[in-house]
């Protein structure tokens, strides 16, 4: 027989995500009201020959090149 547990104690894991949902909003939402910020997304994706799909080939390249110099810094 398995006793019930209390009320209480299903209620704060729920509390403590809300708290967490509401201040992960409060903070990011200034961000809403921002524009897209296309700075390097033409030259990462429509003009690299490399970044075609997800096959071996591609998903090699990723892992193993500085393009444009992103993750060099």
């Amino acid at each position: 027989m398995t006793t019930p547990t209390h009320p209480k104690r299903r209620l704060i894991p729920l509390l403590i995500a809300a708290v967490v949902a509401i201040t992960t909003f409060a903070v990011f939402s200034p961000a809403i009201s921002n524009q897209f910020i296309d700075w390097d997304d033409t030259d990462n994706f429509v003009r690299n020959p490399h970044y075609r799909g997800l096959g071996v080939e591609n998903i090699k390249w990723a892992f193993s090149t500085f393009h444009m110099g992103t993750f060099s810094r």
